[in-house]
């Protein structure tokens, strides 16, 4: 990654956590080790891969389309692998404790990118699965996957009914401390969260994920990991205030970015005019805009969303029927090099789901379009020589 200095570009810092390493784990510690702890605590202790060794870096994280739920984030990493150090089966390799490998499933890895004072994390997650390449050109390539792969992949047991009246974001950080007091990811998840409706009691009973997608719901809300690893979740009505990161344009006017990809849709794919939001069975909340629905007929969105206050259901059905009630012209995609990019590397850097872009466009046929937008996903694909972006994106107005 040579390209990457700090000057051109941002220094690329590449981390696995050690910090479980000294607690005694049967199987693996020996039983006269005088540093294995039994019944210790992990803590974090990041220690760096060496990023000229990074043959490449892919990282998706978000949606594509804003009625989607949020898939996890997945970050591939190439690595060259001709010393032998990252093939996990290689009993000489620097990264072999007691005999097993901590290249190994569950592992928290993280990207960080500085650029002067600027620090920002690209990925935050946890490591899948090594593959070795024992070709001439030997490459090992890590998959790692952010935690909303661990919570799809863990299910609460079904409990009796409780906890009637939490708030979103207590609901959330209870399922989220309820898993890891009885998981392996003690203590990994730090959450951000901002919503405030009360919730019907839960019986629990689904995977962390699908619980915690339902909350949101409850908020029309976006539920996501960060780069830097924080679950986050943040109401319908807070996103009307994330910030606008920076401008991309066709002009290379100064303090812009000029991006080679852009893609528009006129809307009407996404159009829903009329929500169903159901709060528990048999009990239902509509909404409906009588404008849209006369001209352009009814385009139904059925909602779970277990609120416990009968208006704040009516709200957030209203909210559904109206975030698309009309073809709004949008800016679906935009791709660009991130390079030669000076101080606008810092927004760049610090830019996350949620956040806004402003897209400029001039078309062939002298049409301008001005259009701010939520970020949706954010895909970086790195090289030594290239870093290429893209962003999906949705309508800022609501």
């Amino acid at each position: 990654m040579t390209l990457f200095d700090g000057t051109n570009a941002p220094t690329l810092l590449i981390e696995i956590d050690y910090g479980w390493r000294n607690i005694f784990t049967i199987g693996i510690s020996p039983l006269n080790s005088s540093t294995d702890v039994l019944g210790g605590t992990a803590g974090i202790n990041w220690q760096t891969i060496a990023s000229t060794d990074a043959r490449s870096i892919s990282i998706r994280r978000g949606r594509t389309r804003e009625d989607q739920a949020f898939q996890p984030g997945q970050m591939t990493l190439v690595l060259d692998n001709r010393s032998g150090d990252y093939d996990p089966s290689n009993p000489s390799s620097t990264y072999i404790w007691n005999g097993y490998s901590v290249l190994t499933r569950g592992t928290k890895i993280r990207i960080s990118a500085t650029y002067g004072a600027t620090t920002s994390y690209l990925f935050t997650g946890f490591i899948e699965q090594v593959i070795a390449d024992q070709s001439l050109d030997s490459v090992a390539t890590i998959v790692a996957t952010d935690a909303l792969s661990i919570f799809g992949a863990n299910t609460l047991a079904t409990i009796a009914s409780s906890y009637s009246g939490d708030t979103t974001s207590a609901r959330i950080a209870r399922i989220i401390n309820d898993f890891t007091t009885n998981s392996s990811y003690p203590g990994l998840f730090a959450t951000s969260l901002d919503g405030s409706r009360t919730m019907q009691p839960t019986t629990y009973g689904k995977t962390v994920l699908a619980l915690c997608d339902e909350v949101a719901a409850c908020e029309f809300g976006t539920f996501f990991v960060a780069a830097n690893g924080t679950t986050t979740l943040i109401a319908y009505e807070n996103l009307k205030t994330t910030t606008n990161r920076f401008t991309l344009s066709d002009t290379r006017s100064a303090g812009t970015i000029e991006y080679d990809v852009i893609h528009t849709d006129p809307g009407a794919r996404f159009m829903f005019n009329t929500c169903i939001l159901t709060q528990y069975s048999g009990y239902t909340q509509t909404a409906s805009n009588l404008l849209a629905t006369s001209r352009f007929g009814t385009y139904t969105r059925n909602v779970t969303a277990p609120l416990l206050v009968d208006a704040d259901a009516q709200t957030v059905a209203g909210y559904y029927a109206s975030r698309t009630q009309y073809p709004i012209e949008r800016i679906d995609r935009v791709e660009f090099d991130a390079l030669g990019l000076g101080s606008l590397w810092t927004s760049v850097l610090l830019a996350d789901i949620a956040d806004r872009a402003t897209i400029i466009r001039t078309t062939v046929y002298s049409r301008t379009l001005n259009v701010t937008n939520i970020i949706e996903s954010i895909t970086h694909d790195i090289t030594p020589n290239s870093w290429r972006i893209g962003l999906d994106l949705s309508p800022s107005t609501f």
